[in-house]
C-alpha cells in the first residue's frame, strides 16, 4: 500500500514503526509535533506540510496531535506528492499568518 491514513485525537500520540528511506508524513488537518529519540530537532507540522522520515530508525519516532484532531498520511517512498505541497521539512505557516500592513 502506498498510503496509510492516520487519525489522531487531540493530545493522542502514535509511535511510527521503522521503515524505508523516503517515507513522508503529510498533514492534512491540524498540527502535529514530530519527535525522534536521539534527535535534538523536533518538528511542528501544520496542515499542508510534509516531512521526509529518516530511514530505519532504531529509536522511537513519535507523532502527537496538537490543538485538536489530526488527519495525516504516511506515504511510501515514490508515492505522488500532493499538488502545491511544500517541500519536505519546510517550516509550515499558520493559516492566520498575514504580512504586516504596508509590507
Amino acid at each position: 500500500m502506498d498510503t496509510t491514513a492516520l487519525l489522531l485525537a487531540p493530545g493522542q500520540a502514535l509511535t511510527l514503526p521503522p521503515g524505508p528511506a523516503g517515507r513522508r508524513l503529510r498533514v492534512l488537518q491540524g498540527r502535529v509535533w514530530l519527535t525522534a529519540s536521539g534527535c535534538a530537532d523536533d518538528e511542528v507540522l501544520a496542515a499542508g506540510a510534509e516531512h521526509v522520515l529518516p530511514a530505519g530508525r532504531r529509536g522511537a519516532l513519535v507523532v502527537e496531535a496538537l490543538d485538536g484532531p489530526v488527519r495525516a498520511e504516511l506515504l511510501a517512498p515514490g508515492a505522488a506528492p500532493k499538488p502545491g505541497a511544500r517541500s519536505p521539512g519546510a517550516a509550515p505557516r499558520s493559516p492566520a499568518w498575514r504580512p504586516a500592513p504596508g509590507r
